[in-house]
C-alpha cells in the first residue's frame, strides 16, 4: 500500500473520531495516533490508528466488549482488538463507523 493510500484511510478515520466526539484528543504515540478522552490521561485512551507497511490498524482498547455485526475485528489478547483496512473501502465494508461508536462510548 503506498504512503499516499495509508494517509487517506489515516485522516479518514481521524475525522470520523473528532466528528463523533468532538472531545476527543489525538496524541502522536508508538508511530501512530492515539484518542483519548482526556487530554494526556492513557487510562482514557480508546482508540489508536497505525500505518503499517500493508494496511492501517485501527486500534481498539477494549475491543473485547464491541459488538462487531460483522465479525471483523481481529486479536486474542485480553482485551484489545483491531481492524487491518487495506484500501478506502474497508471502512465501509468492515464497518467501522459501527465500531467507532461503540468505542468511544465505552466507559474508561
Amino acid at each position: 500500500m503506498d504512503e499516499t493510500a495509508k494517509a487517506e484511510i489515516t485522516e479518514r478515520i481521524l475525522k470520523t473520531v473528532a466528528d463523533l466526539s468532538p472531545k476527543a484528543t489525538f496524541r502522536s504515540m508508538y508511530g501512530g495516533t492515539v484518542i483519548e478522552m482526556r487530554a494526556a490521561d492513557p487510562k482514557t485512551r480508546v482508540v489508536g490508528v497505525f500505518a503499517d507497511t500493508k494496511y492501517v490498524s485501527v486500534e481498539f482498547t477494549k475491543g473485547i466488549i464491541l459488538d462487531g455485526p460483522h465479525k471483523v475485528l481481529e486479536g486474542a489478547g485480553k482485551v484489545r482488538r483491531h481492524i487491518k483496512l487495506h484500501g478506502l473501502n474497508d471502512i465501509v465494508t468492515k464497518d467501522c463507523l459501527t465500531l467507532l461508536k461503540q468505542a468511544l462510548k465505552s466507559p474508561v
